[in-house]
């Protein structure tokens, strides 16, 4: 095969791999001359004294816990429906109200002690068990984790050891004077009055996690993370034996603080406009900083999930065909184009840029979305078939 034309070809595919994500900017970037910046997650990491107690120690847990803390309830923000007090000795109040109208409903106390499930001895305890002093109700058992400083504020998750209920069940709003069923994540946050300089990223796409509007609405605040998480976001694959472990680690945050961003007038939100307060997106910003496009990516809603590598097999383009034997006379292996499925995201390497979407499949169809245009395709086995426009379509396979 002629040289020349094969590489005519490969900047034929590469253009319309391209186009598959173009949300994601790659080809904005390099017209407005910042290609050198990736579109794949780095971490806006700056020398800052992070200003939080050394969660390592169980010291230094004693003294993040302590404090007032209010139920975070991101349906209706501001709703106090549960006050928890703690002191030195991890003695805990807890005052449940009803409605916006501040009415108690319930008050308990009880102590929270330090126990291991998945620390070793030497470690610092993974697992807080509270017991009901003036109750015969279950306290509960919770992994805890500290989540992200919003406007001065911690915020604090946590979450049940699924062994049983826990006094936290009482949030349930729907129960009118009872015990219903707590949030898989219970946040709290409590005023710290910590502040942080950090500035948000400029003519970017990155992974983060959506923590609402700031006061009049000056921009919303975004807590940027490794994203895909480490395995799969799928109970019934993860077992219900490790799920409630695994929700604490369902993203790597390795700076846990947000920072105001600015939107744009005609900022799009993908998934019906519905923005949920501690959900991961997909967000693209301009050179100024602000808001152009977000992509809900945490939620699965996937009856078939994809995982692994899928090769380049072929891609048809105008007529033309360009398979994986023609990229290995160019002395090029099927790695060079290939998807990789981790949770609902879908991550395209393509001659050496790193591109990513968000998926669903049913078995048979896939759609991959990009936050401004959806592809589909068709599942065969191993094999995915996407039809990328008319007359173009590309083949990969896992192997």
């Amino acid at each position: 095969m002629n040289r020349m034309l094969l590489n005519s070809k490969m900047i034929g595919l590469l253009v319309a791999l391209l186009a598959l994500f173009i949300a994601v900017g790659v080809a904005e970037e390099e017209r407005a001359g910042t290609s050198g910046q990736s579109t794949h997650l780095e971490l806006q990491v700056e020398s800052l004294p992070m200003q939080l107690p050394d969660m390592n120690t169980e010291a230094g847990i004693r003294e993040y816990l302590v404090g007032e803390w209010h139920f975070y309830d991101s349906s209706f923000p501001g709703y106090k429906s549960c006050r928890m007090v703690i002191d030195e000795d991890l003695n805990a109040e807890f005052t449940f109200y009803s409605g916006l109208e501040d009415e108690l409903r319930r008050f308990y106390s009880g102590q929270f002690s330090y126990d291991r499930i998945y620390a070793d001895a030497h470690e610092a305890p993974d697992l807080l068990c509270l017991e009901l002093s003036d109750s015969m109700l279950l306290g509960g058992d919770y992994f805890f984790l500290h989540r992200t400083v919003v406007d001065e504020c911690r915020i604090m998750s946590l979450f049940s050891a699924g062994n049983g209920g826990c006094v936290f069940d009482f949030l349930d709003q729907s129960v009118e004077d009872g015990w219903g069923n707590s949030p898989v994540e219970i946040r709290f946050y409590t005023d710290t009055g910590e502040e942080y300089q950090l500035a948000p990223r400029l003519n970017a796409a990155f992974h983060a996690v959506y923590w609402g509007y700031g006061d009049a609405e000056e921009g919303m605040w975004l807590d940027d993370i490794h994203w895909p998480p480490p395995g799969p976001y799928d109970l019934e694959q993860i077992g219900s034996d490790t799920w409630y472990r695994y929700l604490t680690t369902s993203y790597d945050n390795e700076l846990p603080v947000s920072v105001v961003y600015a939107t744009t007038d005609d900022m799009v939100v993908e998934n019906d406009g519905d923005l949920r307060d501690g959900e991961v997106y997909l967000v693209k910003t301009n050179e100024h900083g602000a808001i152009v496009s977000m992509l809900l990516v945490s939620e699965s809603g996937n009856n078939a999930t994809l995982t692994g590598k899928y090769s380049f097999v072929s891609m048809e383009t105008k007529g033309e065909t360009v398979d994986a034997a023609a990229l290995a006379e160019q002395s090029m292996d099927d790695s060079v184009i290939c998807l990789e499925f981790a949770g609902n995201m879908a991550t395209m390497f393509a001659f050496g840029e790193t591109i990513v979407g968000t998926y669903k499949a049913d078995g048979k169809n896939i759609e991959i979305t990009t936050g401004v245009d959806t592809v589909k395709g068709t599942l065969d086995g191993n094999k995915i078939t996407i039809t990328l426009g008319e007359g173009e379509v590309l083949v990969v396979e896992k192997k």
